[in-house]
């Protein structure tokens, strides 16, 4: 590759005219097609929140203002819809320049960047500015300043050669930071320890989260009286009774949006695409939180042709709250709407709390005397307005223009409480007792990845930002987070761009090679470090992490799995206490009982191959300095969604139980395994519910298609999923029923 192709591609990167005028035009056809594949930076995190965000565009999504123009509304000109799946837009127009542009701004040092002089980046150990903004004049300017630096980022590269580039790259290494298979019990056994398990049974299984007393929202939801299943845009309540189960209630949201769109001039664009993102219940009110499936295009048609900034990208998430307490009969109480994609949700104290990602649609969509252009909204019913600036917390020199938004809603009178914004963008979030914790990742100036992490403080639902800082590394999941006594303590990965060499011509372009080092830090209430690992491991990837009080646990991969124990008792001081390394690695890690530790992961060999197996560990964690693997079990199972979805996965470590789906060479099935003085046991691999009149598709199971949980009502076992419910009894494992949908 020559220093003249790579200027070449500097330039197609950066949005033309052109290039815009021919996708409107392919969108007002509804010609646009599909990449041919995703390009996403290295090492994303992983978990649930983030899968939802793969693909997603960057700045190219549009507020939903008051008296923003709807279709057929009259006065204002037509608009013609399209939809296009969101990752459609991840390799066009601002998307794909936002991607490359970042990965380089370490360069902006180099090539004396204007940008870099006016709003350097802080590390790891420096807490960044905080402060509320004192009007829109506040917040417009920080965003265009983001649209400014971005476009300055985006000239220097047009001179910098690939020569540049090699000179320029961190050294390899270098991060910038600162400061035996289970066997299935036989029949007469495996009916004894269910009957054992089930003599006692009562109450019902919650969905597994990370915090204690800390509800998270998912697509399956209980409160033992009724079984709440999203499909789709719809909602299947079904009634828990045994052989007697049935779905009592269909909550059809599609079609209630549907009539909204229709109907209403605050409607959300996306309403007639709508569908469940999670769901989450408490005292007789479930609360269904709606996004849109598809991407949703306007484009208003002027007196020559399409406007030329008249495009805009739409994202909502809607909370519709029902009366539940007859779960025959729900009862609509509330609809509140904010902008953004669906990022989480959490329940605590029958507080909602849900975080949206809302990027700013584009450069040519901000107008500084429309509030609403440049700043989330949030709706009530027919009333919309955009989120105050004083709930808005600006930074020193954000990354993009797209704001995390935060609300907390009382489920109980179904009022938003408040609702802030943070400019920088949430992919994790982490919910503790006193604090809502928002964080997303990006690049550093100095070309290694960072996360942009915030403190909410809750107050009883009166959201409030109280400090903001930036993270050497990035974040693998929400467990990478954990508050303790007044400290967040994190674990972060550093990526860091190495060379890009030539290749010969004709050659494809060698892929960007990148190293890893995992840190550990300790944060006070003002985010500024207090003690490190500096690092704890290089050149390996971080695959779970636990906190478990004074100690954490966390795991490594590169050849082996090194399972880490650190103690923390003394925040300043934290140190590591073993370190055992086994085959493999775990990607879940389950506090189990008084002194143990489940895992479940990766089966591997000694030489660092994995074997395409999963595996089930026990570790001893009595004594955190002599940590050891008590049980383990290769599963005849090669994948399941509970490796990347903790929610998929049904824990009852009282009953020595642990469920989840995967799929194997018995094709899918819901497997179930129990723990006791003999390791793990199989106590049943049972069929999954098919839908109505069709076989249910076997290649769509966890979290890229069906959604798979299994719930536990009293002494039967609900394997629920998008198709229907199977009940099993947990004695015998004997199916009694199955729904279709």
């Amino acid at each position: 590759m020559t220093d003249e192709m790579f200027r070449q591609m500097k330039d197609q990167m950066r949005p033309r005219e052109e290039t815009r005028e021919a996708l409107r035009a392919a969108l007002a056809a509804d010609a646009v097609q599909p990449p041919a594949a995703h390009v996403a930076p290295p090492g994303p995190p992983r978990d649930a929140d983030s899968a939802a965000l793969a693909g997603r565009p960057a700045n190219v999504s549009g507020p939903v203002r008051p008296g923003a123009p709807r279709r057929g509304r009259p006065g204002r000109p037509a608009r013609r819809r399209s939809r296009v799946l969101a990752g459609v837009v991840a390799l066009s127009l601002a998307g794909l320049a936002a991607a490359a542009v970042p990965l380089v701004g370490w360069l902006a040092d180099r090539a004396s960047n204007p940008a870099a002089e006016r709003g350097a980046r802080t590390s790891s150990s420096g807490t960044r500015g905080t402060a509320s903004a004192s009007s829109y004049d506040d917040v417009y300017a920080a965003v265009a300043d983001v649209f400014e630096r971005q476009q300055l980022e985006r000239d220097s590269l047009a001179e910098l050669s690939l020569g540049d580039l090699a000179a320029g790259a961190p050294e390899a290494g270098m991060m910038g930071a600162s400061g035996g298979a289970a066997q299935p019990a036989d029949g007469a056994a495996q009916a004894a320890d269910g009957a054992d398990a089930a003599s006692s049974l009562g109450g019902y299984s919650e969905t597994n989260v990370q915090v204690e007393g800390v509800d998270e929202g998912d697509l399956v939801k209980t409160d033992g009286d009724a079984i709440y299943v999203a499909r789709g845009d719809t909602v299947k309540v079904v009634a828990p009774d045994g052989a007697a189960t049935a779905v009592v209630a269909t909550l059809d949201v599609g079609t209630r949006l549907e009539t909204w769109a229709a109907t209403s001039d605050t409607a959300p664009a996306w309403a007639e695409t709508a569908q469940v993102k999670d769901m989450l219940v408490a005292d007789g009110v479930l609360a269904v939180l709606v996004g849109p499936a598809d991407l949703v295009y306007e484009i208003a048609d002027g007196a020559d042709g399409p406007a030329a900034d008249a495009t805009v990208f739409h994202a909502e998430t809607a909370t519709l709250l029902w009366d539940v307490d007859d779960p025959a009969a729900p009862k609509e109480l509330a609809e509140l709407n904010q902008s953004g994609w669906y990022v989480s949700s959490r329940l605590a104290q029958g507080i909602l709390y849900l975080v949206t990602n809302h990027p700013v649609a584009s450069e040519d969509s901000v107008d500084p005397d429309d509030p609403a252009t440049f700043v989330p909204v949030v709706t009530r019913g027919e009333q919309a307005r955009p989120i105050a600036a004083a709930s808005i917390a600006l930074a020193t020199a954000p990354m993009a223009a797209t704001y995390a938004v935060a609300t907390a809603v009382d489920l109980e009178s179904g009022q938003r409480r408040s609702e802030i914004a943070v400019l920088g963008c949430a992919n994790t979030v982490y919910l503790g007792h006193k604090n809502l914790y928002v964080a997303g990742w990006s690049w550093g100036s100095s070309g290694v990845t960072a996360t942009d992490l915030a403190r909410v403080s809750l107050a009883g639902g009166q959201l409030s930002v109280a400090a903001q800082t930036i993270l050497d590394g990035s974040l693998l999941n929400q467990f990478s987070l954990d508050e303790h006594q007044g400290h967040l303590r994190v674990v972060t990965s550093g990526w860091a761009a190495t060379t890009l060499p030539e290749t010969d011509e004709g050659g494809a372009v060698a892929a960007i090679g990148v190293m890893t080092r995992v840190r550990l830090a300790v944060l006070d209430s003002d985010l500024r470090e207090v003690g490190a690992i500096d690092p704890l491991v290089t050149d390996e990837s971080v695959q779970s992490v636990r906190f478990m009080g004074d100690v954490g646990y966390v795991v490594t991969f590169k050849q082996v799995d090194p399972l880490f124990a650190i103690d923390l008792a003394d925040p300043a001081r934290p140190k590591v206490l073993s370190e055992l390394k086994i085959p493999g690695f775990s990607a879940y890690l389950h506090p189990w009982g008084e002194g143990l530790l489940a895992g479940l992961g990766e089966d591997g060999t000694w030489d660092g191959q994995l074997t395409g197996n999963l595996k089930l560990s026990m570790f001893d964690v009595a004594q955190p300095s002599d940590v050891s693997e008590i049980a383990s079990s290769t599963l005849d199972v090669y994948w399941s969604a509970a490796l990347y979805d903790h929610r998929a996965i049904l824990v009852e470590p009282e009953l020595g139980v642990i469920g989840f789906a995967g799929e194997g060479h018995g094709g899918n099935k819901y497997l179930l395994y129990r723990y006791g003085d003999a390791g793990f046991t199989q106590l049943a691999a049972l069929d999954l519910p098919t839908a109505s009149g069709t076989a249910r598709d076997n290649a769509l199971i966890g979290a890229y298609g069906e959604t798979v949980r299994g719930v536990r009502i009293g002494e039967e076992l609900y394997v629920c999923s998008t198709s229907g419910v199977a009940v099993y009894t947990m004695d015998a494992f004997e199916l009694l029923v199955s729904v279709s949908f």
